[in-house]
């Protein structure tokens, strides 16, 4: 079974002349159980989110891949409509489970390509991307043609666009993630996303850039960014 390590930074929203902008960004990096996932919302919901998801990866250890699929969708439908969240759930096989609802992007990096697992919008310079997996799964070998000066500049298609859209509270995606040794995955908020751009992320990550650098040079970046930011980093030994 893979070995997973992770690693995660979160930036609550801070306060400007006595009000709140954005909302707090929480989240769970829990090797044990093979739960790594941040939501955001208002500061009880999102807890509550949490809490909820860690009670369920208890139960998706010990899943098969189509089970853990259903658990997936099912806990993040359940969450209540203000909460965003997207997670990572690993079973005892080393099965990892990607499920998003809302805009927080998910990425994995592997063999120097830095692969957009999420489609929303979210991060800047879109869709300056990577090629995007049909639904269900994903491939390495998608892109294994593209060097990625060309790859990351690929217009993605009003097709992928719409597949991994999670606009709607009733709307969740879940997808199946190759746990490949010498992978790293990376759960992102929006802030961040849009504060750094893709092939800046993609540069930090290269250089095993640990979560608090990303929110660092997300704050440098835009310094007057006062929106709740978040990183989990999960790598695969």
């Amino acid at each position: 079974m893979p070995i997973f390590r992770a690693d995660s930074a979160f930036d609550e929203a801070r306060k400007d002349g006595g009000t709140l902008s954005g909302l707090p960004v929480r989240g769970i990096a829990d090797e044990a159980t093979g739960l790594f996932a941040l939501a955001s919302g208002p500061a009880s919901s999102s807890n509550d989110a949490l809490e909820r998801l860690q009670r369920a990866s208890t139960e998706a250890f010990g899943l098969e891949a189509r089970q853990l699929a259903e658990l997936v969708r099912a806990e993040l439908l359940r969450l209540p409509p203000s909460v965003e969240a997207t997670a990572l759930f690993v079973n005892a096989a080393g099965v990892a489970m990607l499920g998003q609802r809302g805009q927080h992007p998910a990425f994995a990096l592997h063999d120097g390509r830095l692969l957009r697992l999420t489609s929303d919008a979210s991060v800047a310079d879109d869709p300056h991307t990577l090629v995007t997996a049909a639904p269900g799964s994903f491939s390495w070998s998608r892109s294994h043609d593209l060097p990625f000066a060309a790859a990351s500049r690929a217009a993605i298609t009003a097709e992928q666009m719409g597949f991994l859209r999670a606009q709607r509270a009733d709307t969740v995606d879940v997808r199946r993630a190759e746990a490949e040794p010498d992978t790293t995955y990376l759960l992102l908020s929006q802030t961040v996303g849009r504060a750094l751009g893709f092939d800046v992320l993609w540069t930090l990550l290269s250089a095993d850039t640990g979560p608090w650098a990303l929110l660092q040079a997300a704050r440098s970046a835009h310094p007057g960014q006062q929106r709740g930011m978040g990183a989990v980093i999960v790598r695969v030994g």
